[in-house]
């Protein structure tokens, strides 16, 4: 045939490329560009068939006419889920959609989905030719998955020819994954969740060990705890969860998906998270391709949500600290992947709990992209980094006592950045501790902003503990900073 082709994102495409003349097309219709990516493609016996991200499949004819490449939408709208899609046998082209073998016959031009259960969620399928022809003639639909409860590798072999099917679990070596996010959970326990893979882990303080693991819950790109329960912002979608520690997850009701600000809004990373009293402040990056971030305040009580849309028009919402009067989100030029700004400065959003009135509060240096790491000291004062700045904004006099490059190396010119930096305050010696990357982690003394670096660690979320103790993580390595006993293993 001579012929490529290319599924493109975030600004979703369908390239079509003739090897012989050179010649690109975007073949994707209109009403599909509303899409973010194309994730699965495959070209066998000259049908062309994808699957959208809403797991939703097109179909095409593809031909040369006149030595011309011509593609001809012959099905769209069916459903697909897996991330695989087989080569055409028996001119039947086979994947899977909700937990169910189903293939495309070309000379019918219908979908079936069979009554074999593939194992849920697909991870890949293939069709392989196997040595014992006799009960497996022909090729058989070979199906891997890891979406059953025990996270255990599952595969299935099945012969659409005779309908045998044998499934085999598989117990896979289990490894450490880079952290997201944590949290100081009700029981006094430090919560870790796990980037991409999602579940959680539990530290009892004093411990040398993870004193407990969950599973079924996504990637949280931030937790806050209020009264007995733990809150993950997560991502995809930007949902936000409620999690019960003292119960068993099951994926259902524990954690309780409370809401989604991804389909309506258009948001997709809860990055920033504050609680005060019974009150969850979120601000969020938007979905691939899409620039500009929300602010939403949740109450806990009610279950009751409400969306401040857009507050500062092309910027999202990365960071947020709040008090007894205040919450503060600190701003990106950046949006989602595959877009760039359009604007240039970030700034800060300046939320007042009691009358719900907000004010944008522009920086002292223009040219600045991020607004990261904000927290407030005992006298209510705001602290965060901006760039190579470090910052004390007084909200009431609305005046920055102190704008000073602190981190000269930084510089994010032309460069995409969403999360920078990290701040606490220490309420036990009174300092402000700060975690940024390339200058690692540092504390501040608020009375003669004297700079002090700890350590070159380049690590994320500083919390405090019910210790006393501050708490950070490197990758996959929870860190401890303070007064620490940890018992070692006998």
């Amino acid at each position: 045939l001579d012929a490529a082709f290319a599924g493109v994102g975030s600004h979703v495409a369908l390239m079509m490329v003739d090897e012989i003349t050179g010649e690109v097309v975007d073949i994707l219709p209109e009403q599909y560009k509303n899409m973010e990516f194309i994730v699965t493609l495959k070209y066998t016996g000259g049908k062309l068939m994808l699957r959208l991200n809403n797991n939703k499949g097109l179909l095409y004819d593809i031909k040369r006419e006149n030595g011309k490449l011509v593609a001809t939408l012959e099905q769209e709208g069916f459903n697909i889920g897996s991330n695989q899609i087989t080569d055409m046998y028996d001119g039947k082209i086979y994947y899977s959609y909700n937990g169910y073998f189903s293939y495309y016959d070309i000379n019918t031009k219908k979908f079936t989905a069979t009554s074999q259960e593939s194992g849920g969620g697909g991870s890949a399928i293939d069709l392989i030719k196997l040595k014992d022809q006799e009960k497996f003639p022909g090729y058989s639909y070979v199906y891997t998955t890891t979406a059953n409860k025990d996270k255990q590798l599952e595969l299935t072999i099945y012969n659409p020819e005779t309908g045998e099917r044998v499934t085999k679990f598989f117990e896979t070596q289990k490894v450490p994954t880079d952290l997201r996010s944590i949290a100081s959970g009700p029981d006094g326990r430090i919560y870790s969740n796990g980037y991409l893979i999602g579940g959680a882990g539990a530290y009892t303080i004093g411990s040398n060990e993870p004193s407990r693991q969950y599973k079924m819950i996504g990637q949280a790109e931030n937790m806050v705890t209020v009264g007995e329960r733990i809150y993950l912002g997560v991502y995809p979608g930007g949902s936000l969860y409620m999690f019960n520690p003292y119960k068993e997850t099951d994926g259902k009701t524990n954690p309780l998906k409370l809401f989604s600000l991804g389909e309506a809004e258009k948001q997709d990373r809860p990055f920033g998270m504050a609680a005060q009293d019974n009150i969850i402040y979120i601000g969020t990056l938007p979905n691939y391709g899409v620039l500009g971030g929300d602010f939403t305040i949740y109450n806990t009580k009610t279950f009751k949500w409400e969306i401040i849309k857009e507050p500062i028009k092309g910027q999202a919402i990365t960071c947020v600290a709040a008090n007894k009067e205040y919450a503060v989100g600190g701003t990106t030029i950046w949006g989602g992947h595959g877009i760039n700004p359009s604007t240039t400065s970030a700034k800060l959003l300046v939320y007042h709990i009691e009358t719900k009135e907000y004010k944008v509060v522009e920086l002292p240096r223009s040219g600045i992209p991020i607004v990261s790491g904000l927290a407030f000291d005992n006298k209510g004062r705001l602290w965060g980094t901006a760039e190579s700045y470090l910052f004390v904004y007084d909200i009431e006099k609305d005046e920055f006592q102190y704008f000073e490059v602190a981190f000269p190396e930084k510089n994010f010119d032309n460069v995409m950045v969403v999360i920078d930096s990290t701040m606490l305050y220490n309420w036990k010696d009174h300092y402000m501790y700060g975690m940024t990357s390339r200058k690692g982690f540092f504390r501040v003394d608020p009375d003669t902003m004297e700079m002090e670096f700890l350590s070159p660690l380049n690590g994320e979320h500083l919390i405090m503990g019910e210790d006393g103790n501050i708490y950070f993580f490197v990758k996959n390595s929870l860190y401890v900073y303070g007064d620490v006993f940890i018992p070692t293993s006998k």
